[in-house]
């Protein structure tokens, strides 16, 4: 199926959306963006695993500095 071309703004609306879907698992209604309620977007874009003073998502394992011990 094709899709008609985005603009500039929809391009890069939709990116964020895609990438914050990769990030969180979360996934909006396929409805255009007028149709979604507050509480969905409110749902989709809060994380309540966002590190708040950094405002990055927060890292596990080997990147947070986890040492693994060999028994």
């Amino acid at each position: 199926m094709l899709y008609p071309p985005l603009s500039h703004d929809e391009f890069v609306a939709r990116l964020l959306v895609d990438i914050w879907t990769l990030a969180t698992g979360r996934t909006l209604r396929d409805v255009p963006p007028h149709e979604l309620t507050a509480e969905e977007l409110i749902d989709f874009w809060s994380d309540d695993h966002l590190d708040a003073a950094s405002g990055s998502l927060p890292r596990s394992g080997a990147q947070a500095g986890e040492v693994r011990h060999s028994a």
